[in-house]
C-alpha cells in the first residue's frame, strides 16, 4: 500500500493518488500536499486532539520521516483546539506516539503505533513512569490497609457492644435469679408456716376428741 490513514481507530488503506492532502485549509489550519512516494508507505497521522485541547507527537523509534505537517482546528474560527497533521513516510519497522490533551470523553491520551514490517498494531500506553506505577501500586495498598484497619475498629467496636449488651442481659438475668431465688424461700417458709398451723390444728382436734 502506498499510503494510509493512521488515527486512534486503526490503520485506513487510501487508494492510489499522485498527490495526498492532509489537514485543512482555512482560518488557524494549513493544508499539506505530498506526492506519493516512489518506494515505502505515506502515513497521513490523525492525532484526534480533544475539544479545546491538542495533541503532542513523537517518532519513537525506526525507519519514520516527517515529510510535511498541515494543522487541524476546530471551530470556525479555530479556536475550539487543534493539532498537528503530520505527514510521514515510513520504510521499515517503527514507533510512532502521541499524547492528546483537550475533553477526551473517556477516551485516553496516549496512543502507540507499532509497524513491525508487515502489519501495524495501534493501542493506548500509560504516560506513567515505572516509580509513579510503583507509588500508585503502593498508595493503593496504603489504602487498602487502612480501610481494613477501619473495617477491624468497626468490628471492634460492634464486639465489644454486644459484650456490654450481653453482659447487662447476665446482670439482669442474675438479679431476676436472685429474686426468684428469695421469692422461692419465702414460698417455702410460708409453706412450713402453713404446714406447722396444720399441725397444731390437727394436735387441738385431737385433744378435742380425747
Amino acid at each position: 500500500m502506498s499510503a494510509i490513514r493512521l488515527s486512534i481507530g486503526g490503520v485506513e488503506p487510501l487508494p492510489d493518488l499522485p498527490v495526498y492532502e492532509h489537514g485543512e485549509a482555512g482560518r488557524g489550519r494549513s493544508l499539506a500536499r505530498v506526492q506519493a512516494p516512489q518506494e515505502g508507505t505515506l502515513v497521513l497521522w490523525s492525532l484526534s486532539p480533544g475539544f479545546r485541547g491538542g495533541a503532542s507527537w513523537r517518532v519513537a523509534s525506526g525507519a519514520a520521516r516527517v515529510v510535511a505537517v498541515g494543522q487541524e482546528a476546530q471551530g470556525d474560527a479555530g479556536r475550539m483546539g487543534g493539532a498537528d497533521c503530520p505527514v510521514l513516510l515510513v520504510t521499515g519497522p517503527c514507533t510512532l506516539e502521541w499524547v492528546r490533551t483537550g475533553r477526551l470523553y473517556g477516551s485516553p491520551p496516549a496512543w502507540r503505533a507499532t509497524f513491525d514490517g508487515s502489519k501495524w498494531a495501534v493501542e493506548p500506553f500509560d504516560l506513567r513512569s515505572d516509580e509513579e506505577r510503583e507509588h500508585e501500586v503502593l498508595r493503593a495498598q496504603i489504602r487498602a490497609a487502612e480501610d481494613f484497619r477501619i473495617g477491624c475498629e468497626l468490628r471492634r467496636e460492634a464486639a465489644a457492644n454486644e459484650l456490654a449488651r450481653l453482659r447487662r442481659r447476665a446482670e439482669e438475668a442474675a438479679a431476676e435469679a436472685a429474686k426468684a431465688e428469695a421469692a422461692a424461700k419465702k414460698a417455702e417458709a410460708e409453706l412450713a408456716a402453713f404446714k406447722a398451723a396444720d399441725n397444731r390444728f390437727a394436735a387441738l382436734a385431737a385433744l378435742r376428741k380425747s
